[in-house]
């Protein structure tokens, strides 16, 4: 990964606002997305197709929205996937007149969140809560934190990293929501596919593929007797058997690159065979959800050429 983005990447596919829509049935790009979506929407109140430019960040509108929620929709999220409410003892509930002390209570939100999602396995180290505010709250944030430390040069110097984060806050807020979200959906997505489901996926596909075989030979079977040849084309047809060859005899059927169906069959069968278990779990990079879905696609690739 480059060092630019080792906070996380700066773009998102529309395929993990979609899937995480999917999931919990809300509509994370809107304002209103505590509401279950309907399948009579429009498609243009969905955030994941709110930009209709290639050349825009079709995620901008999910980002967009966690960040106009003040962490609600985060909360939101985590609780609906995960099935537990985020334990936020400490920070008050009600909001606070004060823009400064409002900016400050909503990092703290941020700060118990991550943590929260750190401690069920997701890699947010690089993630600061401040990243996670607007732009008008980091300025709060950092205005408060400026005047604290005024006199005291060690508290000085170590605001001068926040120098470059507020210059380019907006490249720093999308790697980190992009983050955030990457591993919500690592953690409390991707975690609940096993080998078996894999398996049983596989199983059920290739008995798909076997019965779908079985009703084109009868369709091809019934074709053959349906049409009853002549007695003089019958006569052409002996003639030209006898000046066949004996390697041409032995198999009429079957034609030059194409797989009989038992062929076909067992090379879908082979395909099935996923490493074990515990193969799948050795990796030291991926995940035993994401080996497994890895395993899928070789499987796939290995069925289709």
């Amino acid at each position: 990964m480059p060092l630019d983005e080792i906070i996380g990447p700066l773009h998102l596919t529309e395929g993990l606002c979609k899937c995480l829509s999917a999931t919990t049935s809300r509509n994370w790009g809107s304002t209103s997305s505590s509401q279950p979506t309907s399948n009579n929407s429009s498609t243009d109140t969905v955030a994941c197709d709110a930009s209709a430019n290639d050349n825009v960040d079709v995620s901008e509108g999910l980002r967009k929205a966690f960040r106009s929620s003040k962490g609600k929709q985060l909360q939101e999220l985590v609780t609906l996937l995960s099935g537990k409410p985020i334990n936020l003892k400490g920070v008050g509930s009600r909001p606070c007149p004060n823009k400064t002390e409002a900016a400050q209570q909503l990092l703290a939100v941020y700060d118990l969140i991550l943590h929260h999602l750190i401690a069920h396995g997701a890699l947010l180290n690089a993630v600061r809560p401040e990243y996670l505010l607007d732009k008008r709250d980091f300025m709060h944030v950092m205005e408060a934190r400026t005047a604290a430390a005024a006199g005291n040069s060690e508290q000085e110097e170590g605001l001068e990293h926040w120098e470059a984060v507020q210059q380019e806050f907006w490249k720093y807020s999308t790697q980190a929501w992009n983050s955030v979200l990457l591993q919500v959906f690592k953690v409390f997505v991707l975690k609940r596919v096993t080998p078996a489901a894999v398996r049983q996926l596989l199983q059920t596909t290739h008995t798909a593929a076997e019965a779908s075989n079985s009703i084109e030979n009868l369709h091809s079977n019934n074709s053959t007797m349906s049409s009853q040849p002549t007695a003089e084309t019958a006569t052409s047809a002996a003639a030209a058997k006898q000046r066949q060859p004996a390697h041409s005899a032995a198999a009429p059927n079957s034609g030059i690159g194409q797989k009989q169906p038992a062929t076909v069959l067992e090379d879908a069968a082979a395909a099935a065979s996923l490493p074990a278990d515990e193969v799948l779990a050795s990796s030291n990079i991926f995940s035993a959800a994401e080996a497994s879905l890895l395993a899928w696609m070789n499987a796939r690739l290995a069925q289709a050429f």
